[in-house]
């Protein structure tokens, strides 16, 4: 197995694995905020604070700072939702492509180490950290799309040669 394939089955692990930590939290701070389904009252255990529970409409006695955790944890889900796939999807290309491999298992490091990062910053309020940790996710997918790209074309020069 190559050492990219390797690197795009870890990274894969890594962030599913983050996902699913960081989901698990984010929904952890819903109870706090009052913000879970009104049914979901039954799990006493998880709502500390005995919260009402109401979808957050219904404002009473809701807490200001648990609802902006709640809302924190809910944009880092979504952007691990729009960035992860399309990250892994575009790696998956990269390892498949023939492209530089050191380049493909530098890049996919990088996506795995900046995503992480940028949950940390994130539910943190660190900023600029967290843009950095974005754009720097982002440029690690570009340079993964580019290296594909490279892959094939080079390739198929080679097999027209031969």
């Amino acid at each position: 197995m190559s050492l990219a394939t390797k690197a795009w089955i870890t990274s894969t692990a890594v962030l599913y694995a983050k996902f699913i930590f960081t989901s698990t939290i984010q929904g952890g701070k819903r109870f706090a905020a009052g913000t879970r389904p009104p049914e979901d009252k039954i799990f006493k255990q998880y709502n500390k604070t005995n919260q009402l529970q109401s979808f957050g409409v219904e404002k009473t006695g809701v807490n200001a700072a648990a609802l902006e955790e709640d809302i924190r944890w809910q944009r880092i889900v979504r952007n691990d939702l729009e960035n992860i796939p399309i990250g892994l999807l575009v790696a998956w290309g990269a390892v498949q492509s023939g492209g530089f491999e050191a380049v493909t298992t530098s890049a996919i490091a990088t996506f795995t180490a900046a995503r992480l990062f940028h949950t940390y910053a994130y539910a943190n309020g660190l900023q600029p950290h967290r843009g950095y940790a974005w754009a720097l996710g982002a440029a690690s997918v570009g340079v993964l799309a580019l290296n594909s790209l490279y892959g094939v074309t080079t390739s198929d020069n080679k097999k027209k040669d031969n």
